[in-house]
């Protein structure tokens, strides 16, 4: 009877990398609006909005 109940609640596996992304983009998309009204509001105190900044990307496969 176990066995039967084990199958009806595992639909199918979810990948624990996937799981953490999910989390993880569930998370910035929460923090993004207040990371720009604190931006927003810093440029206004200064009265010059943030400097440009440059990143290097690396996009590593595995």
């Amino acid at each position: 009877m176990s066995a039967v109940v084990d199958d009806q609640r595992c639909f199918g596996t979810l990948p624990r990398r996937s799981l953490v992304q999910m989390g993880l983009s569930g998370l910035g998309s929460l923090a993004l609006p207040d990371l720009l009204r604190l931006e927003s509001e810093a440029a206004s105190r200064t009265g010059r909005s943030p400097g440009g900044k440059s990143i290097i990307v690396l996009w590593l496969w595995g």
